[in-house]
């Protein structure tokens, strides 16, 4: 008789199906009628001792915690998010044309990098589906005047 791979045998285990191994039953499965220790409930028979409070898998143990933002990233939200937070008070509703939805969000017309995040007279005060408009549609938004570029410097 062959050998079962890996995946049968799960499959096997979990349906309820178990092979024995002793040499005098042939290899025969057993079903779980004849055996009263797979009629078990699956949390019953997963069960495990209780890990102690105090000690941490050796895998965790050595791991450090991702910050969310580096510290320049972070002291450049400090900066930015009361200059947001006035921004969006003093227009409270949609800047996009026709739109009267409240702003939600800010769109940086000139994006975020470097020195543009806290330059106002680039801001837009939107709603979120025209901010999420600006960003899929670029072409369109750039035509439209909502989306400029950074790269090249504005004529004298």
């Amino acid at each position: 008789m062959s050998e079962k791979s890996y995946l049968e045998r799960r499959r096997d285990l979990k349906n309820g199906v178990k092979t024995n191994t002793d040499p005098g039953s042939g290899g025969k499965p057993a079903k779980a009628e004849e055996n009263p220790a797979l009629d078990l409930e699956p949390q019953e028979r997963t069960a495990r001792a209780p890990k102690s409070p105090g000690k941490k898998s050796a895998s965790n143990k050595d791991r450090k915690k991702i910050k969310p933002a580096s510290k320049k990233r972070a002291k450049q939200n400090r900066q930015y998010t009361p200059v947001k937070r006035k921004f969006l008070i003093d227009h409270p509703i949609c800047q996009v044309e026709g739109c009267e939805a409240p702003s939600t969000d800010i769109h940086h017309k000139a994006g975020r990098s470097g020195k543009q995040l806290l330059k106002v007279d680039d801001f837009l005060a939107v709603c979120r589906p025209h901010h999420n408009t600006f960003e899929d549609r670029d072409k369109a938004a750039r035509e439209a005047g909502h989306k400029t570029t950074r790269l090249t410097k504005p004529q004298k």
